[in-house]
């Protein structure tokens, strides 16, 4: 049973949380890195994986686990290439943004952070306990703050009036067109 920590990330638009939750399992392929290949053959059964969402949301939000240890990347005939089995174990209270962690002076070693573009990478055990700590702040943070109003911005407000300007202005020119 492993007792190491990874971190994989995932463009949630290619693969997210979610679709991860309602697939129950999956297999962690395509990657052709020889770091994180190396890193993807030295997980074990049982290991704990944060669930990162790279590119968009750039936060980790869900914890899996390996369920099957390396094997031949099903995806490609290269034996060079190796893919693991993963099913997810739990959401986290709250999402953990990169701008959080790299904040966080105690994370200043990891791996997200340090090589930004490795797809898969070790945790260390006491990176873990921060991060699921960053999490269990966010969640008492979001509770206790006070449910406001969404503010509508000027922005919002700008971008409404020329449209209602563009509204009015195609009905008049239909209305002309209507009228000849």
């Amino acid at each position: 049973m492993g007792n190491n920590h990874w971190l994989v990330k995932s463009e949630p638009f290619k693969y997210s949380w979610e679709k991860f939750l309602k697939d129950k399992k999956t297999f962690w392929d395509g990657v052709r890195n020889y770091q994180a290949r190396n890193n993807l053959r030295t997980m074990q059964k049982g290991d704990q994986v944060f669930f990162y969402h790279s590119n968009e949301g750039l936060e980790i939000v869900g914890i899996a686990e390996v369920v099957k240890e390396a094997y031949q990347d099903p995806t490609i005939d290269d034996e060079r290439w190796v893919a693991v089995d993963l099913k997810p174990v739990t959401t986290l209270k709250a999402p953990v943004s990169l701008a959080q962690m790299k904040a966080e002076k105690r994370l200043q070693d990891l791996g997200l952070i340090r090589q930004g573009r490795l797809s898969v990478s070790p945790v260390t055990a006491k990176e873990w306990e921060v991060i699921l700590e960053l999490s269990e702040q966010n969640a008492a943070e979001s509770k206790s703050a006070p449910k406001a109003a969404p503010a509508f911005s000027k922005v919002a407000k700008k971008t409404s009036a020329v449209s209602k300007a563009k509204q009015e202005t195609t009905k008049s020119a239909n209305s002309k067109v209507k009228a000849k």
